[in-house]
C-alpha cells in the first residue's frame, strides 16, 4: 500500500551548495533542537525575516563648532595640566569652562539634551567622536585628580561627564570607521 497524498505536495527543489565546516554546523544545530537536516533547514528558511535596522544617522558638526570643540578641550586640557602641576585647583575657571562645554554640547546635540525627545540611532563622524573622547578624558583625569587630592568634584562636572559618556557610548558606528 502506498503513501497517502499530501494536501500540499512538495514538488520544488531547492539545492544549496555548504562547506564541510558548514554542513557539520547544520547537522549540529538540527540535533540539538531534535530534528533532522532536512526538517531543520525549512524551518530555518521558512521562518518570518526579521527587519532590518534602520541605518545609523550620521553625526557630522560644522568646522566652526569643531573648532569650538578643540578650543575649549584645549582650555580643559590647561585645567588638567595646571592641577596635575600645582594640586590646586581654581575652581572658577573649571565652572566657566565646563558651563561652556555643557552649552556648546546642548547647541551640538540638541536631541540629546531634551527630556522628551526620542534619540534615533546615530554614528558619530571620527572627528566629532575623536574631540568627544578627548573632552571626556581631561574632565575624568580633573575629577580623579580632585578626589586624590581629597577634593569633591563639583557636581557640574560630573553631570557633564555623565552626558558626554551617554553620547559617546550611544554611537552606533562600525567597527573600525
Amino acid at each position: 500500500m502506498t503513501r497517502p497524498r499530501k494536501d500540499e505536495p512538495r514538488q520544488h527543489q531547492l539545492n544549496v551548495r555548504f562547506s564541510t565546516r558548514e554542513l557539520v554546523r547544520i547537522h549540529h544545530h538540527a540535533a540539538l533542537v531534535g530534528k533532522s537536516v532536512t526538517d531543520f533547514s525549512r524551518s530555518v528558511m521558512l521562518r518570518r525575516p526579521r527587519r532590518r535596522r534602520c541605518e545609523p544617522r550620521l553625526i557630522a558638526l560644522s568646522t566652526q563648532l569643531l573648532q569650538r570643540w578643540r578650543m575649549i578641550g584645549n582650555a580643559i586640557n590647561r585645567i588638567a595640566h595646571d592641577l596635575n602641576a600645582s594640586h590646586q585647583l581654581d575652581s572658577r575657571i573649571l565652572a566657566v569652562q565646563t558651563r561652556r562645554l555643557r552649552l556648546l554640547a546642548r547647541a551640538s546635540f540638541p536631541e540629546h539634551f531634551h527630556p522628551d525627545a526620542a534619540v534615533p540611532v546615530y554614528s558619530l563622524a571620527p572627528d566629532v567622536r575623536t574631540q568627544l573622547r578627548k573632552a571626556c578624558t581631561n574632565l575624568v583625569q580633573i575629577a580623579g585628580r580632585c578626589r586624590e587630592l581629597g577634593l569633591a568634584p563639583p557636581q557640574a562636572l560630573s553631570a557633564l561627564i555623565g552626558r558626554l559618556r551617554t553620547l559617546i557610548n550611544g554611537d552606533r558606528a562600525g567597527h573600525g570607521a
